[in-house]
């Protein structure tokens, strides 16, 4: 569509995944990551496979006992062992840019694989917080 939704996944530390299922994914919380802190999405899943630590086993007491409690114990289901979580996110992109090195844009080109440094400059400054202005957009 016109706003750019899709669907993406999103994979994250087991400690972390209790307060993103209940919560919600919240940027201001995130870590500062390649691209500046955020909350992060991709098509493939071996891209995710990095950032998905492995919940080893059934925790009734320690830092995953309240995920546990909620996904497992209530549900009568026994933990898997050496599981690792994945998200499926319903993700509105709006304008978005294309990158291979993180600091520069690949131009919108007949050949999408323009070399990456003849493009733009991704951010306003080194705290990668704000997108420099995109093509065929303007800032109110």
């Amino acid at each position: 569509s016109s706003i750019g939704e899709v669907f993406l996944l999103h994979a994250t530390d087991p400690t972390n995944l209790h307060n993103i299922l209940f919560e919600g994914l919240d940027p201001e919380v995130a870590k500062n990551g390649n691209f500046g802190r955020g909350v992060y999405f991709a098509e493939n899943a071996a891209k995710i496979d990095q950032y998905a630590r492995v919940d080893k086993r059934f925790d009734s007491e320690g830092l995953l006992s309240e995920l546990h409690d909620r996904i497992y114990s209530c549900s009568n289901r026994k933990h898997p062992h050496n599981v690792r979580y994945a998200l499926v996110s319903k993700v509105i992109l709006g304008n978005h840019v294309t990158t291979k090195d993180g600091k520069t844009q690949l131009m919108k080109t007949g050949d999408y694989q323009k070399d990456a440094a003849k493009g733009r400059i991704l951010f306003r400054d080194k705290t990668k917080t704000e997108l420099s202005d995109l093509e065929d957009s303007s800032t109110p």
